[in-house]
C-alpha cells in the first residue's frame, strides 16, 4: 500500500533531483526558472552591488510592486529590451513561417484534414499567435509567463502539462508545426519551462511515428535542461488498435511489446518522471477501449508503474499506483454562437457546468484513495468542431476565466458552489500529487494553452497628464456569448516601462500587482526617483498564468525630471 500523504519534499527526493545523478529524479515544482537561459530579457538599470530591487522576469511575478529606482547609487535611464519584445511571439507556437514553422496559427486560419482541400475556418476557441518569430523562453512578450504554480493559491504542488505532438502527420489539422522536429520540440520545452511547468506528458501510439519522433527530442531536450524539468509517455489507445502494430488484435502480447519500447527508449532517461514511493518511472494510460488489457494476466510492466486514466484507474492490480483526469465535456443541451461574423450561429453541445460535475468525480474517488498517486485536471475550455471525430461538445472559455476556476473555484462560477478546483480540494486537507494541464497543444480539441488564452481585452489606452500616467483597459464579450465579458481578474500586474521619445528600447519601472481583480490605473511617476528626460510610458497588462498580455504605449506626453 503506498503512504497515505506524499508531501513535495518526497517527491522531490528522489535521487537526482537537485542532488549527484539524475536518473531517479521525480518531477520537481518548477518555480525556480532557468534564469541564467533568460539574461536577455533581465532589465538592467540597478547596479551590481547593494541593489534590493526586484527583476521583472518570472521570479518577480509573484513578488508585490516595486519601484526600480531603490539603489545605494544615483538612478540612470538604462533601457535593454526592445520594445517589440513586449508583444513578440514569446510561445513555441507558430506566429510565422519562420523555421521550424511553416506557417502562422491565426484567429482565422487555413486548415487541412488528412490531405483534403485547404478550409478557412475562424477559430472561437483559441488564440492569435503575435506575428513574429518564436522567443519561447523569453519572459516578455505576448504572453503571460507568471508562474503557473501562482493559481494554486500557495500549495507546493508541480503542474505538468499533457502534449499531443502529433502536429505535421497524416490526419490532422495544420497549425504550422512539425512534432518531428527537433527545434519544435526544443522549443516547446523551453516555453514551458519559462511559464513554470514541471514537466510534460507526451502522447505516444507506436514506433516510428509523429509522436514518438517528438518524445525522442523532448527527451533530448529534458535532460538538457538544468531545472529538473520532466517527461513521461502516455500510452494511446490507437496502438492497440492499429494492425501494424497489433496484427491480431488488441491483446497482452502486443500490449507488452509496446511496453519493451517505451521502457528501453525512454523510460531510463535521468529525465523521465518517477514515481516517488518505487522510483519507478511512470506510465500513464489514455484508454478509452481495452481498459481491462492493462490490468490482465501476463501483462510485463517492463520496470514501470501504470497511471490510468478517470474513472477506473484507482489500484486495481500491482501495476496500477493511481489515476489521472481529464476535461470532461458533458453532452446535455446545445448553444448557439451570438456574436457576428463568421462561424455565427453555428450549434454546439453546451456543458452548463464547465466540465465541474466531472472534475468532482475525480475529487470524490481521491479523497477515498489518499494513498494512490493522484493528478487532477486543469483546462481553458474544450471545443471539438475541427477535430474529424468531432461531437461539437462545448466547454465555454468564459474569457478565461473557466482557466482561473480549474484551479481555485468560487462558488457562482458554474452555477453551484459545491465544485472546486484543485486549489479548493488542497485546502480541504486532501492531497494530489501533481496538476495536469490539459493540454498544451490540442488545437482540435479548443484545449490547447500553447498560443496563450484570451480574455477578451479589446483594447488599451496609456496618457500621461504632467507626472500622472493612467491606463484603461477595455473588455469585449466572449466570442461564443454576449451575456460575457472580460474581466480584470485575469490580469496579474501592470508592468510600467520608460523609453527615450523615439526610442526603440525600453526600461522596466515598476511592478503594480492586482489583488483580487482590483487594480491600481494610476502612477505618478515623478515618485520614482527619475532623473534627466524627456521619457514616454509603456504599460503592460500581464495577464495571470498563461493568459494574453497587452500593450501599451508609448504615450504621446512626456516627463522631464525637474
Amino acid at each position: 500500500m503506498r503512504p497515505a500523504t506524499l508531501a513535495l519534499a518526497t517527491l522531490l527526493s528522489v535521487a537526482g533531483c537537485g542532488g549527484s545523478g539524475g536518473h531517479e529524479a521525480s518531477v520537481p515544482d518548477a518555480r525556480a526558472p532557468e534564469t541564467d537561459a533568460r539574461t536577455a530579457d533581465v532589465v538592467t538599470g540597478q547596479d551590481s552591488g547593494a541593489d534590493v530591487g526586484v527583476r521583472h522576469d518570472v521570479d518577480s511575478g509573484i513578488s508585490p510592486a516595486v519601484d526600480a529606482g531603490v539603489d545605494a547609487g544615483p538612478w540612470k535611464f538604462a533601457p535593454t529590451i526592445a520594445a517589440a519584445a513586449l508583444d513578440q511571439n514569446n510561445t513555441s507556437a507558430c506566429g510565422d513561417s519562420t523555421a521550424p514553422c511553416s506557417e502562422a496559427w491565426n484567429d482565422t486560419h487555413s486548415i487541412r484534414v488528412s490531405g483534403a482541400a485547404a478550409t478557412s475556418v475562424t477559430g472561437f476557441w483559441d488564440n492569435a499567435v503575435a506575428p513574429t518569430a518564436s522567443a519561447p523562453g523569453s519572459t516578455y512578450g505576448h504572453v503571460s509567463k507568471i508562474p503557473v504554480s501562482t493559481l494554486l493559491g500557495g500549495h507546493d504542488v508541480p503542474v505538468i502539462v499533457a502534449s499531443q505532438n502529433w502536429w505535421g502527420s497524416s490526419g490532422h489539422i495544420d497549425n504550422g508545426e512539425s512534432s518531428s522536429n527537433a527545434m519544435q520540440e526544443a522549443n516547446q520545452v523551453a516555453d514551458q519551462i519559462s511559464r513554470g511547468f514541471a514537466g510534460q506528458v507526451v502522447a505516444w501510439d507506436g514506433p516510428g511515428r509523429t509522436e514518438d519522433a517528438a518524445v525522442t527530442h523532448i527527451m533530448a531536450s529534458a535532460e538538457a535542461s538544468a531545472s529538473g524539468y520532466k517527461f513521461a509517455v502516455r500510452f494511446e489507445d490507437n496502438y492497440l488498435t492499429s494492425t501494424a502494430f497489433c496484427p491480431s488484435g488488441p491483446d497482452v502480447a502486443c500490449l507488452n511489446t509496446g511496453l519493451a519500447y517505451i521502457a528501453s527508449h525512454y523510460a531510463s532517461s535521468s529525465a523521465y518522471m518517477k514515481d516517488p514511493a518505487s522510483g519507478k518511472p511512470i506510465l500513464f494510460f489514455f484508454l478509452s477501449e481495452n481498459y481491462d488489457l492493462v490490468t490482465a494476466a501476463g501483462v510485463e510492466p517492463s520496470g514501470m508503474v501504470f497511471v490510468m486514466l478517470k474513472p477506473r484507474g484507482i489500484p486495481t492490480s500491482s501495476n496500477v499506483i493511481g489515476e489521472f483526469d481529464w476535461v470532461g465535456p458533458t453532452d446535455d443541451g446545445t448553444h448557439s454562437t451570438t456574436t457576428s461574423g463568421a462561424g455565427a450561429g453555428s450549434s454546439f453541445t453546451w456543458d452548463p457546468d464547465f466540465g465541474f460535475s466531472e472534475a468532482q468525480s475525480f475529487f470524490t474517488a481521491a479523497s477515498a484513495n489518499q494513498g494512490a498517486f493522484l493528478v487532477s485536471a486543469a483546462y481553458k475550455g474544450f471545443d471539438d468542431s475541427l477535430a474529424t471525430w468531432s461531437k461539437k461538445r462545448l466547454i465555454d472559455q468564459q474569457c478565461g476565466m473557466t482557466w482561473l476556476q480549474t484551479f481555485d473555484h468560487t462558488g457562482s462560477f458554474g452555477g453551484s458552489s459545491t465544485f472546486g478546483g484543485t486549489a479548493n480540494y488542497l485546502s480541504s486537507g486532501k492531497k494530489v500529487d501533481m496538476v495536469m494541464v490539459d493540454t498544451w497543444d490540442d488545437y482540435e480539441e479548443g484545449t490547447e494553452i500553447e498560443t496563450g488564452i484570451d480574455n477578451c481585452m479589446t483594447a488599451f489606452d496609456v496618457t500621461l497628464d504632467g507626472s500622472t500616467l493612467r491606463w484603461t483597459p477595455s473588455w469585449g464579450n466572449d466570442p461564443m456569448n454576449d451575456a460575457v465579458s472580460g474581466s480584470e481578474a485575469t490580469v496579474f500586474k501592470y508592468a510600467i516601462f520608460a523609453a527615450a521619445p523615439g526610442g526603440s528600447e525600453v526600461m522596466w519601472l515598476k511592478d503594480i500587482t492586482c489583488a483580487s481583480g482590483s487594480c491600481d490605473h494610476t502612477l505618478d511617476v515623478s515618485t520614482l526617483g527619475i532623473t534627466g528626460g524627456p521619457y514616454a510610458f509603456y504599460v503592460q497588462a500581464v495577464g495571470q498564468p498563461s493568459i494574453v498580455n497587452h500593450v501599451a504605449g508609448p504615450t504621446t506626453s512626456t516627463f522631464t525630471a525637474p
